[in-house]
């Protein structure tokens, strides 16, 4: 076989792993969005929540101070902005037009401990993810919506890849319709693709609501475990 048709064998390869990679964007998008409005409506309210701005708290200092001037008191994301922050980011990832792989290996230079053959398939990686990324948005058709739309179609490992170039544009577009902080919104956006976060269980999972019920029943478990009688053997001796 030559090198040529190796080296073809194994984008077709790539490109299948990434077209076949499950969940979609869609998908984990709509848990992360499921999964934070779920928590915003199971969490105690805050003081300012409950009154309203003119609020009064005890300070530490003993005297009574304003609910707003609790900086340690920071108001969660309600739904309506949580779902406009999922928006922007699913539009803007549909939307975007992806940095060519000569520009990318430009603005994205090999690191300092990158070994040249792990360079070299960073490269190939990036190539595959733009030729399908691409090849999927000329499938675009007024007919049919779902058609061409990268977030049905593809998956963690592109939105990782991509992420770094679409970030600064859904942060931008979120500030501006929530009028959240950017240290809010990328916060919020964080937990999307982190891998150690809490929730990373039901944000990627193919189906939420059966790892929504996973999670319930090993709580359930851990919860009777604790509350089990402890039987103490005492020797007579």
């Amino acid at each position: 076989m030559s090198h040529d048709s190796v080296a073809e064998k194994d984008m077709l390869e790539k490109a299948g792993f990434l077209l076949n990679e499950m969940p979609k964007i869609d998908t984990a998008v709509k848990n992360l969005l499921a999964t934070k409005i779920g928590q915003h409506r199971t969490k105690e309210p805050s003081v300012k929540e409950m009154f309203g701005d003119k609020a009064k708290v005890l300070g530490e200092n003993g005297n009574w101070v304003s609910a707003t001037d609790k900086q340690d008191e920071q108001v969660p994301l309600d739904p309506m902005e949580i779902q406009k922050i999922g928006g922007a980011l699913l539009r803007t990832i549909n939307q975007h037009e992806l940095e060519d792989p000569i520009s990318w290996a430009t603005s994205n230079p090999q690191g300092n401990e990158q070994g040249g053959m792990e360079r070299i398939e960073e490269i190939s990686r990036y190539k595959v993810v733009y030729i399908v990324w691409n090849k999927t948005r000329q499938q675009r058709s007024n007919n049919d919506k779902s058609k061409g739309k990268i977030t049905l179609t593809l998956g963690r490992s592109v939105l990782e890849l991509v992420f770094p170039q679409i970030e600064a544009r859904v942060v931008s577009e979120s500030v501006r319709i929530t009028k959240r902080t950017t240290e809010e919104v990328k916060s919020f956006l964080s937990e999307l693709l982190s891998k150690d976060h809490q929730d990373v269980d039901l944000i990627w999972a193919t189906n939420y609501q059966e790892a929504l019920l996973k999670r319930s029943q090993e709580r359930t478990l851990k919860a009777s475990a604790a509350n089990e009688p402890r039987v103490v053997q005492v020797s007579k001796d």
